[in-house]
């Protein structure tokens, strides 16, 4: 397994997120470091500085539509052989807990397909999938019977390499979320109940707020 963390620099309701300081480290620290303790850790990034301040492997991209798109990018760069699982975790997820990229890389290596993961909470990106734990579909809406999505993909290297191949869908214009490109491929998405606590999704100067909070024992 190899986790590949899509970090750019561009950010148009928090400028600079990927640097903005927590505690005396970035974000991008932050993230890594968590998810470092899952296994290696590569950060895909248009921004050096970025993958400096990471204090991991990196490597540097060019512009990309969407965050999984330069996951495939690196894993181009870095020549990861298309059987490998990757797992996507989101540059802004503060505070993931390392079993759930455990938790979705293991739901791949069963499925051989994409996995993720959603927890009951009522706010976020949302999720509904069927009874055999296949997505349904994904939304920025509040609607019945739904999970909020959490910050993570899995797949082996060549789906990804197969998502970034594949045009954006007018379903994932309209919501700006990459996983509904999934869908119109009739990709099949598993949807885990995510384990271990919640982090905070660093998307707004609100969401930094609401650390001071989560970071309470």
């Amino acid at each position: 397994m190899i986790i590949i963390i899509p970090a750019r620099r561009g950010s148009t309701r928090l400028p600079g997120k990927m640097l903005v300081d927590i505690h005396g480290e970035p974000l991008i620290w932050h993230v890594a470091n968590r998810a470092k303790q899952a296994g290696r850790v590569i950060v895909a990034t248009d921004d050096w500085n970025i993958g400096k301040a990471s204090g991991c492997e990196h490597v540097l991209t060019s512009d990309c539509r969407t965050g999984s798109d330069r996951v495939a990018q690196a894993i181009g760069i870095m020549g990861i052989p298309d059987g490998e699982i990757v797992v996507n975790v989101q540059g802004d997820e503060y505070g993931m807990d390392p079993d759930r990229i455990i938790q979705c890389a293991e739901l791949t290596q069963v499925t051989y397909s994409w996995a993720t993961l959603g927890e009951n909470q009522p706010d976020g990106v949302r999720v509904v999938r069927d009874g055999s734990l296949k997505a349904l579909y994904f939304t920025r809406h509040q609607i019945p019977a739904s999970l909020r999505h959490v910050g993570i993909y899995a797949a082996p290297a060549g789906h990804f390499r197969r998502f970034s191949n594949a045009p954006q869908s007018e379903a994932e214009l309209a919501e700006s979320l990459e996983q509904l490109r999934l869908l119109h491929m009739h990709e099949h998405i598993t949807v885990g109940t995510a384990v271990g606590r919640s982090g905070v999704s660093i998307d707004t100067p609100g969401d930094l707020k609401r650390l001071d909070l989560w970071d309470r024992p």
